[in-house]
């Protein structure tokens, strides 16, 4: 999930707490050097819709999305 506005560490700690926070998501890993956001979610629980508004409530914003698989399954289960 590419964003903008990630100027520094701090704005990557401040989305992973709001994604972390969406009831459903499993992990998420912001990098900053990248721009980007990945996230594991439990696709019965979360849409894309969900992550955007956690994302763009905390002053954010979401260029795209991309799903890597449908049937990614939390890592230690």
């Amino acid at each position: 999930m590419p964003g903008a506005r990630m100027t520094c560490e701090a704005c990557v700690a401040h989305i992973q707490s709001e994604l972390q926070r969406v009831d459903g998501v499993v992990n998420a890993v912001v990098k900053y050097e990248e721009k980007k956001a990945a996230v594991t979610v439990d696709p019965h629980k979360v849409d894309n819709a969900s992550l955007r508004k956690a994302v763009e409530g905390a002053g954010y914003k979401v260029l795209s999305f991309v799903a890597k698989s449908e049937n990614v399954q939390p890592i230690g289960e």
